[in-house]
């Protein structure tokens, strides 16, 4: 085979007529091939599960919160001797969110 400056012009200009004349097929085909990648990354993406080594790691890695328990004295003598705070703690207790 024996390219020549000619036959490549002429190759090139019938790909081109092809790709006008059917230029919103093209790029609908284009976009729908990126548009179905993506959505495979994601779906691979999405259905990966962390390991028990991973989910150990991020439970250890943060502290839980300690209450000293003089506190937790404290705030319970407190609640107790006041009337007014108590029946205000069983209220929240009761609808947390009622104003």
């Amino acid at each position: 085979m024996k390219l020549d400056k000619a036959l490549l012009l002429e190759k090139l200009a019938v790909l081109a007529t092809f790709i006008r004349r059917f230029r919103f097929i093209v790029v609908f085909v284009i976009f729908s091939a990126m548009y179905g990648y993506i959505l495979m990354q994601v779906n691979a993406i999405n259905e990966r599960q962390p390991t028990n080594k991973q989910v150990t790691d991020k439970v250890t890695a943060s502290p839980r919160p300690k209450i000293d328990e003089t506190l937790i004295d404290k705030i319970t003598s407190l609640e107790e001797g006041n009337v007014q705070v108590k029946t205000i703690f069983n209220d929240a207790r009761k609808n947390p969110f009622a104003e």
